[in-house]
């Protein structure tokens, strides 16, 4: 957060990231925690709603499958913990910032119908997750500029894409 608020101040190499701007470093973390939060609530309303549906199908002798909920939280969360491993500046970072992986999974390796749309799930969960970063504005760094915005985009729409695919396949 630091290094993000800082104000650069001449060359890298004699100045590092610059002047440390604490007021602006705060406020990013403000803004990262109530992201955060609202995330949290987002999943607790997708497992409310499994549990109701749930519920309700078991009173009427269904059963009800946990992959739907369990995919879109995967699919939220997965760019997170990318970051968390790979770190801001890593290109692994931008790979988990978008729905390459679970669409090429889709594409290539599903097989059934349920796991189509166990894969279009979690590519519709990090499509969300894209879209929030890129609505609020917290997008992270990717040391590329406004092809990073161009990507983040594109993966929204990609992912959204292949959850309408998804939700079309065979049983």
């Amino acid at each position: 957060m630091l290094e993000q608020s800082a104000v650069r101040r001449g060359p890298a190499e004699k100045y590092g990231a610059g002047e440390v701007n604490a007021a602006n470093a705060v406020g990013k973390a403000r803004l990262s925690a109530a992201e955060y939060r609202t995330r949290l609530w987002l999943v607790g309303a997708i497992w409310f709603w499994y549990a109701l549906a749930s519920r309700a199908r078991r009173l009427r002798g269904a059963r009800a499958s946990m992959a739907a909920p369990l995919a879109v939280t995967i699919g939220l969360y997965l760019p997170d913990v990318v970051l968390a491993f790979a770190g801001a500046g890593s290109p692994w970072n931008l790979l988990g910032h978008g729905v390459v992986v679970p669409a090429l999974l889709y594409w290539w390796e599903a097989e059934s119908a349920a796991e189509k749309r166990f894969l279009g799930l979690v590519s519709a969960g990090a499509a969300l997750h894209l879209a929030w970063d890129l609505l609020q504005g917290t997008a992270p760094p990717m040391g590329v500029g406004g092809g990073a915005v161009i990507w983040l985009w594109a993966n929204t729409l990609i992912g959204m894409g292949v959850l309408f695919s998804s939700l079309r396949a065979r049983r």
